[in-house]
């Protein structure tokens, strides 16, 4: 492998390791906003509730009644109301999923149930660092890898091309061989 081969595999593991490291911290400032986005969607859903309540319905049978009305603004509210409450009752599964998870694992549980809202919000506010816990290191070690793999491809690629135009060329080189010490034979 060639020196800008290896070069090139280390700037795209440096690359991973830095880009993967920073995970753990993502997910762990993404897991602040999902707690505050839940205190602030479930207040929202309890004041629901509550109407629905006082007009003796439970959230689904509100909803529903909102969604039947002949007038437009309560049919709106309906669907925004079962968009407030899916989104809540999602961003409870992830809390529990993050809460009962390693801290090197929340990355995953990021990944698996992200909330398109809170992601934006947290890459938005979002300050890269240098790894420095066991787990940066860890995501970042497994960035650096795949990187470094995927870094591979094209000098591997390039390897080919040079081993197929080298190959060419002394193919050419025996044929000229072949005519100078044999000028009767035509190739």
């Amino acid at each position: 492998m060639g020196m800008m081969s290896k070069s090139w595999l280390l700037v795209c593991a440096g690359l991973g390791f830095v880009t993967a490291g920073q995970a753990p911290e993502f997910a762990q400032q993404y897991k602040q906003r999902l707690n505050g986005g839940i205190e602030e969607l479930g207040g929202v859903v309890k004041r629901f509730d509550q109407d629905a309540s006082e007009q003796g319905l439970d959230r689904d049978g509100a909803i529903e009644a909102l969604n039947n009305s002949s007038e437009a603004l309560p049919r709106s509210r309906g669907k925004s109301m079962k968009i407030a409450v899916d989104r809540y009752d999602n961003l409870l599964g992830q809390q529990a999923a993050m809460q009962n998870a390693e801290n090197g694992m929340l990355p995953v549980h990021l990944i698996r149930y992200p909330d398109t809202k809170l992601v934006q919000g947290t890459y938005e506010d979002y300050k890269p660092a240098v790894p420095v816990t066991a787990d940066g290191a860890i995501w970042g070690g497994i960035g650096a890898l795949l990187l470094a793999i995927i870094g591979r491809f094209p000098v591997s690629v390039n390897r080919a091309r040079r081993k197929r135009k080298q190959i060419k060329v002394e193919e050419q080189k025996g044929l000229e061989e072949l005519r100078s010490n044999s000028p009767n034979i035509s190739v």
